[in-house]
């Protein structure tokens, strides 16, 4: 399914715009509900990132970023090029090349990030993440 024909199943009533979905790679997929731990986290991480981001790139918490014809995500918070005006469409069409090139950064960003790792807690109740030792 296309970006176009999923946000028109929104304006023929289909979807509502309270539902819990989003379009990924042309799949409507169902999005897990948020809680107030999980609101609190997206709270404090768009403070911080306004704060260190100022006016040089966009901080999007939970908005359908565009990407591409067949992807519309909600990401919890998304840091993108250009101000926010820039994104009233949906996305920033003049910066596709911007936007490719965030996104394979993001991709291998990622790829770091799901290295095996331990969890375990610190008494206080929050995981502790940190690499396993060989």
């Amino acid at each position: 399914m296309t970006v176009e024909r999923y946000f028109g199943l929104v304006e023929a009533g289909v979807l509502s715009e309270d539902d819990r979905v989003e379009l990924l790679e042309g799949v409507v997929v169902a999005m897990t509900p948020s809680d107030p731990p999980h609101a609190a986290v997206v709270a404090r991480a768009t403070r911080a990132l306004l704060r260190v981001v100022g006016d040089r790139a966009s901080v999007r918490p939970q908005c359908t970023l565009v990407l591409g014809r067949y992807s519309a995500p909600e990401p919890d918070l998304a840091l993108v090029p250009g101000s926010d005006w820039d994104y009233v469409s949906g996305q920033l069409r003049d910066r596709d090349r911007e936007m490719d090139a965030a996104r394979d950064r993001a991709s291998r960003t990622r790829t770091r990030a799901t290295t095996p790792c331990e969890r375990a807690s610190d008494g206080s109740g929050t995981l502790k993440r940190w690499p396993k030792t060989p």
